[in-house]
């Protein structure tokens, strides 16, 4: 994992997955609070990583410091479900996968969220310990289960995967059967303002990085948008993001695309064809 001022909850996660783990290693990018020596403490292995206002490089570090077969990949804030010790062993021996899709369960303040969270989010059906004040949760699927191989590496400076180099290697990625419980959204709002404003400028240097990425766009007009409120800006990102996606097959054809500005909770794409 990467970490920077985990204290608060790095005690749970490695408790989460002790038994399933034969190493842990940390990549610390700069913590204060006392991490490094309680990592330690607990077992694990610190490296120092100066941050680099870049996920992916800090990933790989961590990853090239195991000396494992596989890599479980986790953050501080997160915990591994208990019944994943049961269930990981079995997936490790099956030699035609290279890596598994886990579910990250993301538990959030309320039952329409923002972020990605919004239709997908569902009330919660029992309580979790470490998410007493949530209200809701969503699901999404990540690799975070992956054979370790020089040649398999993150990439993005932020939402990071790992998936990309995987599948042009030919490595077949697969729905894996266990869950990894993200904390990260029931911080407290000064925390999540500092998180929005770390998330909105990496997102503008991925546009940077990748200027003809239509996902990039869409990441940071999803940011100015939901988060900073930032209408105008958000609504020009995604019309970027339209734009480096559709390629119209013939001069025939072209796209109108009508977002009401002062109404921005509406937006509408219509496809017109020209004949």
């Amino acid at each position: 994992m990467i970490v920077k001022n985990g204290g608060q909850t790095l005690a749970n996660c490695i408790a989460s997955v002790s038994g399933v783990v034969d190493q842990i290693v940390i990549a610390d990018t700069g913590s204060t609070d006392g991490t490094v020596q309680l990592a330690r403490e607990l077992g694990a292995e610190v490296i120092d990583f100066p941050w680099q206002d870049d996920f992916a490089q800090a990933r790989n570090a961590a990853v090239r410091a195991l000396t494992t077969d596989w890599v479980l990949v986790m953050d501080d804030d997160e915990e591994l479900d208990p019944e994943a010790q049961a269930k990981i062993p079995a997936l490790l021996n099956n030699p035609r996968v290279g890596g598994y899709l886990v579910t990250l369960r993301n538990y959030i303040f309320f039952r329409f969220g923002v972020g990605g969270h919004g239709p997908s989010a569902r009330p919660l059906d029992a309580a979790v310990p470490g998410a007493e004040r949530a209200r809701a949760n969503t699901d999404f699927a990540l690799c975070r289960l992956f054979r370790r191989d020089p040649r398999i590496c993150y990439v993005n400076r932020v939402h990071e995967l790992v998936e990309p180099s995987m599948h042009a290697l030919g490595l077949e990625v697969v729905p894996g059967n266990f869950v990894i419980h993200h904390f990260g959204h029931l911080c407290s709002p000064d925390e999540l303002r500092s998180k929005d404003e770390l998330y909105r400028k990496l997102s503008r240097l991925k546009v940077k990085d990748t200027p003809n990425d239509s996902q990039s766009w869409t990441e940071l007009g999803q940011v100015e948008y939901e988060r900073f409120k930032n209408y105008t800006v958000g609504i020009e990102c995604f019309e970027r993001a339209l734009h480096c996606r559709i390629r119209p097959t013939s001069p025939t054809c072209h796209w109108l695309i009508s977002i009401s500005r002062s109404r921005p909770t509406n937006a509408l794409l219509k496809y017109s064809p020209k004949f």
